[in-house]
């Protein structure tokens, strides 16, 4: 195996597309509109489906980040707002927080 990128059912893809591209910081390196975007910032890949099979909102992935603090500084200032603010999370020993997406994915990043 060599990388994994989960996969985002959306219910508009230029509403996710912008979201993820503007506010995440992510591009998109692969575009097969309307129906698939993969998006990569650094070595994070994430695509954004059309959603048909499986309801918007549904999806959830976890994004590992050595710099935790920054990312979270980054895009505080970018106006996002969190579900579950930062913090350390002392079960795990480490710092996380978690956004939506605008359908509802849940987007989890964290790292000490």
């Amino acid at each position: 195996m060599k990388e994994t990128a989960p996969t985002m059912p959306v219910s508009d893809m230029d509403a996710a597309k912008q979201f993820y591209v503007s506010k995440l910081g992510f591009n998109v390196i692969f575009d097969r509109a309307p129906a698939f975007f993969l998006i990569q910032r650094e070595h994070v890949k994430i695509g954004l489906q059309r959603a048909s099979g499986s309801k918007p909102g549904t999806g959830n992935c976890y994004i590992w980040t050595e710099n935790i603090r920054e990312l979270y500084a980054e895009l505080r200032a970018k106006g996002l707002t969190f579900v579950d603010d930062i913090g350390l999370r002392s079960e795990y020993d480490l710092t996380d927080f978690v956004l939506h997406d605008p359908d509802g994915n849940q987007i989890g990043i964290g790292g000490k």
